[in-house]
């Protein structure tokens, strides 16, 4: 069965998952097909995840180390590698003590800085419109932050940028050429080269907002705080109390280490530009110069 590397696992699954890259290496995880029944592992809100999403499969992610997934009726395999990429992988991280974001990663010369926001607020767009400046884009939608270290570091996640149509096109793509994500959805995915990269040190968190001008403000811990809180991905479901308590853990340090500012910007595709150059000063102000890596 092929192995896959992704977010700094190995992963054996016997299904092709053709935006991540196969490698010669033992597997540290392990996804099977097959019928929940066959197996007694006991929900706990944590360690043992039992759960269903819509009428496309149930599956179980168990302590970081095993996902088994049911689909259901003959459902299409693109929305079963939709469904493993977004809320599975992300229990399977949350399980292997990662704090997992809802954000996109853009890298710098040695560092990285994050945007973070609800569905639709412009993250995706964002990455592609750094991403067309040079940028190298670590990561969209799943941000997998490991605090082991004394610097927070960010794990490169599935090398795509997943956009609506009308940020693709407005980013210069051809819509035929880019794959949608799976048949019941429009978005489309644009694939990336794969990196060498392995993490890098997250400098500054950015949450997006919206406004008529552009502006960057920094957040108090508070509300920096709350931010995290609601950006982050499985938090309602992992309700296991060792869980909420590392999330929280994990949240202060992070924000003891990491500034974080309010970007306020007009929700128009025309200023995402713009944008940038106001992300790339203020960066110039307060980091770094601030160069593409590539």
């Amino acid at each position: 069965m092929p192995i896959y590397s992704v977010f700094n696992f190995n992963l054996q699954t016997s299904i092709l998952l053709p935006e991540l890259f196969e490698v010669d290496r033992s597997p540290d995880v392990v996804l099977k097909f097959d019928k929940l029944s066959a197996y007694h592992y006991k929900h706990d809100g944590g360690f043992c995840y039992r759960g269903k999403i819509s009428n496309i499969l149930r599956f179980i992610v168990y302590d970081g180390k095993e996902i088994i997934i049911e689909p259901l009726n003959d459902v299409d395999l693109d929305l079963v590698r939709s469904a493993l990429y977004g809320p599975i992988f992300s229990i399977l991280l949350r399980q292997l003590e990662l704090l997992v974001l809802h954000g996109s990663c853009i890298a710098l010369q040695d560092s990285v800085i994050t945007f973070l926001g609800h569905s639709r607020a412009g993250k995706s767009t964002l990455a592609e419109a750094f991403y067309c400046q040079n940028y190298l884009v670590i990561t969209d939608d799943v941000l997998a932050i490991s605090l082991d270290t004394d610097y927070p570091q960010v794990l490169p996640s599935i090398p795509r940028i997943k956009l609506w149509p009308d940020s693709a096109l407005a980013m210069g793509h051809q819509l035929e050429q880019l794959p949608p994500i799976h048949n019941n959805s429009s978005k489309r995915a644009h694939l990336l080269p794969q990196t060498s990269i392995t993490t890098l040190p997250l400098s500054s968190i950015y949450i997006l907002g919206q406004s008529s001008e552009i502006s960057i403000t920094k957040l108090s811990p508070q509300q920096a705080f709350l931010e995290l809180l609601k950006n982050t991905r499985a938090a309602k479901v992992l309700n296991h109390p060792s869980f909420v308590e590392l999330h929280f853990k994990q949240c202060t340090t992070l924000l003891h280490k990491i500034p974080t500012y309010l970007l306020s910007r007009p929700f128009d595709l025309s200023a995402v530009f713009k944008t940038i150059k106001e992300v790339e000063d203020h960066e110039n102000r307060i980091h770094r110069t601030l160069s593409p890596t590539c």
